[in-house]
């Protein structure tokens, strides 16, 4: 067996969410992606589906609280009910359900997260900016920006009440099973009796309303005028706290203590008796959205960064137990630190410690003030360097999370950093936008050397014990010494600028022209959309791989294997594709698709076995990928072996006459012509009853595939009488209803009619002959009886 080279993917992290609004009815989490909804399972971060929207953006989504139930609204006026499988969320925790994965099965292609298809309504005149479900998850309360509140039956649809407030609804909850309450822009806030049909409003706030809560008869409302207050039912103010910034979520708890959150980026608790903050973040952090309900002990506060923090409400200092990203935005660069963790560079001055498992955030290295373009890890996984658009390379502590020194020197962006592969490195280098680079003394903190280096920006560096290369837009790589900085080599040959640059590892060897072995290369990649590979000892290019279809940002080297195994080389670029490459052949041996948009980071887990890539893109996702070239070596040569005991199987059945067992054998085994022989010998026989049996047992994929053989012997004039008693055998035993469901069904009747219609029309012609033989033989006869 000839080992091909397959990676799969094994762990995608995509984004769910991208601000908005956002619900939770633990565990289901559903958020806002620009105009879609998702719907994600919290405590595994697995992305359940994602519904499309209308092409308008979401105003507002809510989760019911028995989690059977999904509403969406967008501008475009239209209201979305999805009603969501039953046990989902269970089926997911327990792995029955793959997330993310929709097999189909219902009207339309609808992912088996749902029930059915959504049912959609225009509840208003203007968008729906706001909605609540009632605690037995049997009525939806819709406001609109017009002011209007209409109350629906969420299984039927019908509306039940409507209402109307002066102004844009900005928040809506039932307080119980007789009670809605609304607040609007202007600071308003009604109450609203379901059974009376009586409304109390009053002037509750300065500005926007944002939250109300209830617990025992006392609503909370909080608005933007920094304010909490507290009414009774009848809407007499029972008491006001100021809480000194603008309010974006507030509510009670169970245990009577009430929580705020906003601008001020602190989520706290307050003593409802005493009105004095008990618990609350000991430092403030971005600046609070929305809070949610996880759970007794446990709440979520949504981020203006589209982060999610789990926090202990039994801690004074609100402690976050967790937290998660909803977007990343485009990941520029990417490195592992340490077994289980990436590093990921993205559109911002913050660089993320991701763990694999879940996709949670474990760390934020945040000091820098402009976006972080570039990452290097040391050999132990402990140190990490960042350079950034902010001229600045800083130093980090990656298990504290803590940076431990910056340096500085360069006028321009800091656009690669390089650190030698040692565990205990005492230099690094790095280059800039200002085409220099500058090497760097860990321990004194200051640059040994700066050297002009190229005509143009800098884009990589790799780095080896005792030289270094440089790679830029002026379309060069330059050759250095570690220890002076100066230049040993020039190499020219792409024809556009150079992104990347890497040097072969330990044990690498490669056959070139001349009849020699290379064992020292380095390989460089370009807009010019080329992979090249260049000799150390002579300096020239012995490769020139083709194969992106745009310009190729990242090139790496993936450990060496066995002697018998292929040197490969992994890239990825401009058209979302990550290819690995056989060094030796110069052919692209996989071609890895998962992403939507250019691929900028590519990083390899070490020398662990089997080898992990990450990928790293602009569409804001990472996947890691799985070398299962090994497992699909020796699972083809397992299916070799079994396709030999099977044939052997065939043969033997054949030999006996065990002619039923021998057909399903030879459809699964796809041995058309035994198939043809088998159905042949049983015609011949007369034996329609095993036919008739054969036909019977089928599943609908062995069905379809013996359509198909059918089809193509009714093709054939010698084969068609078999065709037509097997096709009679299929219609008696399977009938029309689970034909017309069949994949493909369609397109094989037509193929099997037309021919069938020639069969049919060819016996009736040969019918109509004999009749006309028989009377000329029968006028014969009377002929013969006169003479």
């Amino acid at each position: 067996i000839t080992m091909k080279t397959t990676f799969t993917p094994i762990q995608t992290l995509t984004p769910f969410y991208t601000g908005g609004a956002i619900s939770l009815s633990y565990p289901l989490l559903a958020s806002t992606l620009h105009s879609s909804a998702v719907l994600t399972h919290l405590p595994t971060n697995k992305q359940i589906t994602t519904l499309p929207g209308d092409d308008e953006p979401l105003t507002c989504l809510t989760l019911s609280p028995n989690a059977r139930y999904l509403v969406t609204a967008s501008r475009s006026l239209s209201l979305n009910i999805y009603t969501l499988a039953e046990g989902i969320a269970e089926s997911i925790a327990d792995g029955v359900v793959e997330a993310g994965v929709p097999p189909g099965g219902l009207p339309g292609g609808l992912p088996n997260s749902l029930a059915g298809p959504p049912r959609t309504l225009k509840p208003h005149s203007t968008p729906s900016v706001s909605l609540t479900i009632n605690p037995s998850s049997t009525h939806l309360a819709t406001g609109s920006a017009s002011g209007e509140i209409r109350i629906l039956n969420l299984s039927a649809g019908f509306a039940t009440h409507t209402f109307h407030l002066s102004g844009v609804i900005t928040t809506l909850r039932f307080l119980n099973s007789k009670n809605l309450a609304a607040g609007t822009d202007s600071g308003v806030v009604g109450i609203f009796d379901l059974t009376s049909n009586r409304v109390v409003k009053f002037e509750a706030h300065a500005s926007v309303v944002r939250a109300i809560g209830y617990l025992g008869g006392t609503v909370l409302t909080a608005s933007r005028d920094r304010t909490v207050a507290f009414w009774t039912l009848q809407g007499k103010e029972v008491k006001r706290v100021a809480v000194l910034e603008s309010i974006e979520a507030a509510d009670f708890l169970s245990d009577g203590k009430f929580y705020t959150a906003g601008e001020g980026g602190r989520l706290r608790l307050w003593d409802f008796k005493t009105s004095e903050e008990v618990a609350g973040e000991k430092d403030p952090g971005e600046p609070v959205v929305d809070v949610l309900v996880q759970g007794e002990g446990r709440l979520v506060s949504v981020r203006d960064d589209q982060t999610l923090l789990i926090h202990d409400t039994t801690t004074l200092g609100l402690d976050v137990v967790r937290r998660v990203s909803g977007s990343f935005d485009a990941i520029y660069d990417l490195v592992f630190v340490g077994p289980s963790r990436l590093a990921l560079a993205t559109s911002s001055s913050s660089v993320r410690i991701v763990g694999l498992e879940k996709g949670d955030d474990l760390g934020v290295l945040a000091g820098h003030i402009d976006v972080v373009l570039s990452l290097a890890v040391d050999a132990s996984g402990k140190w990490l360097l960042t350079g950034s658009k902010d001229t600045a390379i800083k130093l980090w502590d990656v298990e504290t999370s803590t940076c431990k020194a910056t340096f500085t020197g360069h006028t321009e962006s800091v656009t690669a950093v390089a650190i030698p592969p040692s565990d205990q490195p005492k230099h690094f280098l790095s280059a800039s936008s200002d085409r220099t680079i500058k090497k760097w003394s860990l321990t004194a903190q200051k640059a040994i050397y700066t050297r002009k280096a190229h005509n143009d920006e800098i884009n990589a560096l790799a780095i080896q014990p005792h030289r270094f290369a440089s790679a830029s837009k002026d379309k060069t790589i330059k050759l250095f010494d570690f220890e002076t900085g100066e230049v040993l080599a020039l190499l020219r040959g792409h024809t556009r600028g150079v992104w990347s640059v890497a040097f072969s590892p330990k044990g690498t060897s490669l056959p070139i022209p001349g009849g020699t072995v290379a064992t020292n290369l380095l390989a460089s990649s370009s807009s010019d959309f080329t992979l090249k590979l260049w000799d150390l000892r002579t300096y020239e290019c012995v490769a020139s791989l083709e194969g992106h279809a745009a310009a190729i940002y990242k090139t790496l080297w993936l450990p060496p294997g066995e002697a018998s195994q292929p040197t490969l080389l992994a890239t990825a670029a401009a058209d979302g594709l990550v290819k690995i490459w056989n060094a030796a052949t110069q052919e692209c041996v996989a071609t890895l698709d998962n992403h939507t948009d250019r691929v900028w980071g590519l990083a390899i887990q070490g020398s662990d076995e089997p080898t992990i890539l990450a990928s790293g893109s602009a569409d804001a996702s990472f996947t890691l990928w799985r070398d299962t070239s090994s497992a699909t070596a020796t699972e083809a040569l397992e299916a070799t072996s079994r396709r030999v005991e099977e044939d052997q199987e065939l043969q033997n059945q054949l030999r006996e006459g065990l002619l039923r067992e021998a057909a399903d054998l030879a459809l699964r085994l796809d041995h058309p012509r035994r198939l043809l022989e088998i159905f042949g010998r049983l015609v011949e026989g007369g034996r329609e009853g095993e036919i008739r049996a054969i036909v019977r047992g089928l599943d609908d994929g062995l069905l379809v595939g013996l359509l198909r053989r059918v089809r193509d012997w009714n093709a054939n004039g010698w084969m068609g009488g078999v065709a037509q008693w097997v096709l009679h055998a299929v219609l008696v035993e399977v009938g029309a209803e689970r034909l017309v469901r069949l994949k493909g069904g369609k397109e094989l009747w037509d193929g099997l009619a037309a021919y069938t219609k020639r069969y049919v029309d060819a016996a009736k012609k040969r019918e109509e002959e004999g009749e006309v033989l028989r009377w000329v033989l029968g006028q014969m006869g009377g002929v013969e009886g006169v003479i």
